[in-house]
This record gives structure tokens, sequence and C-alpha cells, in this order.
């Protein structure tokens, strides 16, 4: 009878909110999770930058507030300043979510280019993941065997455009004149224009 191979190591991929959650349950289970993000800090798309030359944009734009009350917005293990707003600007969550981190072994700037599973079920009591990740800056892929995986990946990453009769002209007559709600960050270069 095969042995069943208890599981030690996870790697979690994704630092947004779900990430976070997942990894401190697991820690809290004894089990050693490494954290890949590919960003440079923690939070998914609450992180917020101005910079257009961000490698992974988030749909987060200036004074978003959340359309959550901040208490559906809370884990259990970590509660919201008690002067935080009913329902706090994305400034709020992100350093909230920074906070929550803390602790948590995540390796940033670390984009996962492959996922394999490793061995057969019936012969070593469970499959091993082989986790492929290279920094941003380096060529160099790294590689790192684990007992199990979680991909907290989001969803809110790639975007949807229709395909409009006409859009394809209106755009290469009028440059940078659509803008996807993914790319909004503040109303500046909409002022004294027309806008639909």
């Amino acid at each position: 009878m095969a042995q069943i191979r208890q599981t030690r190591d996870v790697a979690v991929i994704g630092a947004g909110v779900s990430g976070l959650a997942v990894a401190k349950q697991l820690m809290a289970e004894n089990l050693t999770v490494v954290v890949y993000e590919r960003q440079r800090s923690p939070g998914g798309v609450w992180n917020y930058s101005t910079d257009p030359k961000e490698m992974f944009p988030t749909p987060m734009y200036e004074n978003l507030e959340t359309n959550f009350p901040r208490e559906l917005m809370e884990f259990a293990d970590h509660k919201w300043p008690s002067t935080t707003s009913l329902f706090p600007k994305s400034y709020l969550v992100q350093a909230y979510l920074h906070k929550y981190s803390d602790g948590i072994n995540i390796h940033y700037g670390r984009e996962v280019s492959g996922l394999y599973g490793l061995g057969n079920y019936a012969i070593c009591g469970g499959k091993r993941w082989r986790v492929i990740a290279r920094n941003e800056n380096e060529r160099r892929r790294r590689e790192r065997d684990f007992d199990a995986v979680v991909i907290a990946t989001g969803t809110f990453d790639r975007t949807f455009e229709p395909d409009y009769s006409g859009l394809d002209e209106w755009k290469t007559r009028y440059p940078n004149s659509v803008l996807h709600s993914k790319s909004y960050r503040n109303p500046r270069r909409f002022r004294g224009k027309v806008r639909f």
C-alpha cells in the first residue's frame, strides 16, 4: 500500500486579498508557505500607481472608496482601526493589506510562468508540484517543488474590449481617445473635454 505523504510545503500564487488570507490560514496550520507575487507589494487590485510604465497595472484609481462597509472587508485576525470610515478609501485598504502581509514569506517581483505536476498519485502517495518563476530583473527562471499549490491570481487582470463597428477606425483617427476603465487613474486629463 502506498504511503500517504503529509503536506508540508505550499506555494501560493498571488498576494492579493485571497492569497494573503489563505497564506495566513496555512501558516496557522504550521505549513511552510511561499507566496509568489509579480507586483512589488501585496494587495493585488488594491495597489494604486500613477506610473504609466507600471508593469502590471491594476484597476485602482485615485480617491476610490470601497463599495462594501469595512466590516465586510475585515480579516477575523486583523481588525480595522476604529477610526476608519465605513467605506474606506483605497489607500487605506492598501495600507491595511500591507500590514496584514507582515510575517508572510512573499517573493515580490516574481511572475510564475509554469506549474507542473510531478510524480503519480498511486506511486508516491500524492503528487508534488513544480513552480517555475522569474524575477522581474532577471532572465533566469527559478524552480521549486511543493506539496500543494494555491492559485489566487484574481479576476481583474485581463481587460475585455467589445468589438463595436467603427471602434478601430475611431481609435486610428483619434489616438488616445478611447480608454478602458482599468486604465483610468483620475479625471485631470478629461477636464474641458466632451465625455460620453
